[in-house]
């Protein structure tokens, strides 16, 4: 039995385990597709905030850049006003942008410019030709053309300070452009002579005391350029993210250099001011959006009556596509692994709960498989005695075997026969009352007439023994006659059968409880909470006549009643009290 258990309880943990294993990891992926799900829409609102913000800073201070490869002294104090109110200074303005971004700017218009933060980045430099401050010039640093033109072990020198930490001063190394070449067709900026600096803070005035290193570059095609000079009361700085090639963007979005083609495709798939999501992994994507640009271009007109001057202005229009690589597990990652974790444990306490009850249950059904067998192995004992007599009687009467006996056989087999009847009216009362079916006929039940009319059977006791009944107090209960006399009937059999010789059965009634007292000195505390049990007998009175469903019977009927059978042990005096 105990092994057949261990069995069921592992095939049920197995069970269980499979179960919950699978519900666990549906609703985990379930939550995990969830918290993607918001997070790239709160990536994507987030980045929607982002690239507007950006198209509105560029086109108030930068791209005018692009149209126009010139820039007049009148306008210098707008821009530079507009630069410092947003915090930017001269070529630091894209330090912004990661390996996750990528900026692309196409102008459709007469002069056709390009930006790409793919391939270069975007700054503004002070520069004078010829002494005159001609103030910033903007266009393109470009990473590549930048390494071709000076020495491997030039670029490592400067790429290597560039990458220290301050020291605990705040200084640091920073590269200053200090002459540079410009091409206005394509827009961009060749440096032509660069120091590398050390000092506290990027914004201040270059300094010869600052400079730690100059080197002098040799950019390819600057034969028609023009060469600017830097004003020594600027810093052209060239952000280090540039030169440790931080600004590449891996190709997010997808340019071979036509303009034409590049306009023409985008309109064709209807990408201007539609974002939208392209997914690159499981928990990689790129947020895209195409928005049309306005650049206002300022330029200064020297007229012809007196010095005066007037401001025409000309507007280009063009295309600002913005890409970012969104990593979504980076950003939920500790939601989800705390999410998950709740669950798994939630999934845990669930698993043990059920495990626990279930275990529960499947003992109550071992123990009580367990009962029935001791019930059948026990009603089959208890049937075979006095079958085994009926029979040996009834063969010795037909057989004619001691003719003078055939009286004492008859009573025997009726005998005999009465207690195997008994025995199966208290099975079937037991089995009956177990029933979920049956009723209870209630009723106003006077205890003191039904409990005088069933010891009316009682007076005439063997073994000198005697009943006292004590009535406390009237009871009228509400109770099912016939049951109610069942239960006391069975009371007072118990008592007689199992009470000791020469003894008094004490019978006590009042409105509420009925007990039945009796001297039971075989009796051992351990078995008193065995005897409602069916078949239980006491060790030390199995050679008593009996069967043991007696009290099994009594406590159905009063559990029935909403009534509680109390059994107690005082000394050698057992009480079985039937409490309302």
């Amino acid at each position: 039995m105990k092994d057949r258990s261990k069995r069921q309880k592992k095939k049920l943990l197995l069970s269980v385990f499979s179960v919950l294993l699978a519900a666990w990891s549906l609703i985990s992926a379930i939550f995990c597709y969830a918290v993607v799900r918001i997070e790239i829409n709160n990536q994507f609102n987030e980045e929607k905030y982002n690239e507007e913000k950006i198209i509105s800073e560029l086109q108030d201070d930068y791209l005018y850049q692009l149209a126009d490869g010139e820039i007049y002294s009148t306008f210098y104090n707008d821009v530079e006003k507009a630069r410092h109110k947003n915090g930017y200074t001269a070529g630091s303005y894209y330090t912004k942008f990661n390996k996750d971004m990528q900026l692309l700017a196409v102008f459709d218009c007469e002069y056709k410019a390009c930006f790409d933060t793919d391939k270069a980045i975007f700054s503004i430099f002070s520069g004078r030709v010829s002494g005159e401050y001609d103030g910033d010039i903007g266009g393109l640093l470009d990473l590549e053309d930048f390494k071709a033109s000076m020495s491997e072990s030039d670029f490592k020198t400067i790429a290597d300070a560039l990458a220290e930490e301050p020291d605990e001063y705040g200084k640091k190394y920073y590269l200053v452009c200090t002459e540079f070449y410009h091409d206005e067709e394509y827009v961009l900026i060749k440096p032509k002579t660069v120091d590398l600096v050390y000092r506290e803070n990027e914004y201040d005035w270059h300094m010869s005391g600052n400079i730690v290193r100059s080197f002098s570059l040799n950019p390819k095609g600057t034969e028609k350029l023009k060469f600017y000079k830097m004003d020594r009361d600027h810093s052209n700085i060239i952000p280090a993210e540039f030169v440790l090639d931080n600004f590449k963007s891996n190709g997010l979005i997808e340019f071979d250099g036509n303009i034409e083609s590049f306009v023409s495709d985008l309109k064709d798939k209807n990408a201007i001011e539609n974002p939208e999501i392209e997914t690159k992994g499981p928990f990689t994507y790129i947020f895209k959006n195409v928005s049309p640009i306005e650049v206002v271009v300022k330029e200064t007109v020297t007229m012809m009556d007196g010095g005066s001057y007037e401001i025409q202005t000309m507007l280009n229009t063009g295309y600002l596509v913005y890409a970012k690589q969104l990593s979504i597990f980076d950003n939920c990652k500790d939601f989800m692994f705390l999410g998950l974790m709740g669950i798994f444990i939630f999934f845990i306490l669930l698993g043990a709960v059920m495990y626990i009850m279930l275990s529960k249950i499947i003992n109550t059904q071992i123990n009580e498989e367990k009962k029935r067998r001791e019930i059948s192995g026990a009603l089959a004992h208890d049937i075979k005695t006095p079958l085994f007599i009926i029979s040996g009687y009834a063969q010795n009467l037909k057989e004619n075997i001691n003719a003078d006996k055939q009286e004492h056989y008859i009573d025997r087999i009726i005998e005999r026969s009465k207690e195997v009847n008994d025995l199966v009216h208290k099975m079937l009362d037991l089995s009956r009352l177990a029933s979920p079916d049956y009723v209870v006929m209630k009723e106003s039940l006077d205890l003191n007439e039904l409990v005088e009319s069933v010891l009316s059977d009682y007076r005439n006791l063997n073994d000198n023994k005697s009943i006292k009944l004590s009535v406390i107090s009237p009871s009228v209960i509400e109770a099912d006659r016939s049951l109610m006399a069942r239960a006391v009937t069975n009371l007072m059999e118990n008592a007689v059968s199992y009470s000791d010789v020469q003894t008094v059965i004490g019978v006590e009634l009042s409105d509420k409880y009925i007990s039945v007292s009796n001297v039971s000195s075989l009796i051992a505390e351990s078995e008193i909470k065995h005897l409602t049990e069916p078949y239980y007998r006491g060790e030390k009175y199995r050679k008593t006549k009996g069967n043991g469903l007696g009290l099994s019977v009594v406590k159905s009927i009063a559990e029935m009643h909403g009534f509680s059978l109390d059994i107690s042990l005082n000394g050698n005096v057992i009480t079985f009290k039937i409490i309302f």
